[in-house]
């Protein structure tokens, strides 16, 4: 995936914002979710402009005894692309045993002022087979910690972060939340589905329409091989 959404500046176009596993700050990006590895670990970046690009980073690194035999890999579950309102979007599917610790998810709509409508979808989470969901956000604002919209622009409270909120020409606006699940993680045995629809704020569906939704989403696990 790209490394700036990797670090949660989704397109290079995040606000300045600060939470327990992501920062973005004036000159710099930190990382903090552990990266646990048995052997060795590699990291490669790759630059696939034409353009000649300059960077630095520091990785830090803590020498342990053993890894505990049920410690997961650090994964991610990337997508983009588009949706319409009046279809259930897929964010996530995950079929192993996992933990998530993080989620991001960036959308935008010709049909939306300041996020509203866009953020009346529910995000339901579909833990191990079951048939209804485990979790239910009534509104993708709930889920990243904000309600009644995301209206107010760009905030944080150290585990969730409104990180983007703009307005898109001719009409429309873009809005992008994180939420670090440090205190909350989500755990399950089997697997996770995670959905977005507007079933249940058909209002919303309708005034959003058939138009192409932008979306891109991300969630952070812990899994083992």
């Amino acid at each position: 995936m790209p490394l700036m959404d990797f670090l949660g500046d989704i397109q290079c176009q995040s606000a300045l914002f600060n939470t327990v596993y992501f920062t973005k700050v004036k000159h710099s990006h930190n990382f903090r979710l552990p990266m646990p590895f048995r052997k060795h670990i590699t990291i490669e970046l790759e630059n696939p402009s034409a353009e000649n690009l300059a960077a630095y980073t520091d990785v830090q690194w803590e020498k342990v005894e053993q890894i505990p035999d049920d410690c997961g890999y650090l994964r991610t579950d990337y997508h983009s692309g588009t949706f319409q309102a009046s279809k259930p979007l897929v964010l996530c599917q995950i079929n192993r045993p996992a933990t998530i610790m993080a989620h991001w998810l960036q959308y935008e709509s010709v049909k939306s002022v300041r996020g509203e409508q866009l953020c009346e979808g529910d995000h339901q989470f579909f833990l191990d087979g079951d048939d209804k969901p485990t979790l239910n956000y009534l509104g993708s604002e709930d889920a990243y910690g904000f309600s009644w919209g995301f209206q107010h622009g760009v905030q944080s409270d150290g585990r969730c972060a409104i990180i983007k909120l703009e307005n898109l020409k001719p009409a429309g606006s873009r809005v992008a939340a994180i939420r670090c699940r440090v205190d909350d993680a989500i755990r399950f045995q089997k697997s996770c589905r995670l959905v977005l629809t507007y079933e249940n704020d058909p209002g919303a569906a309708a005034a959003l329409g058939t138009t192409p939704i932008p979306y891109r989403h991300c969630v952070y696990y812990y899994a083992k091989d």
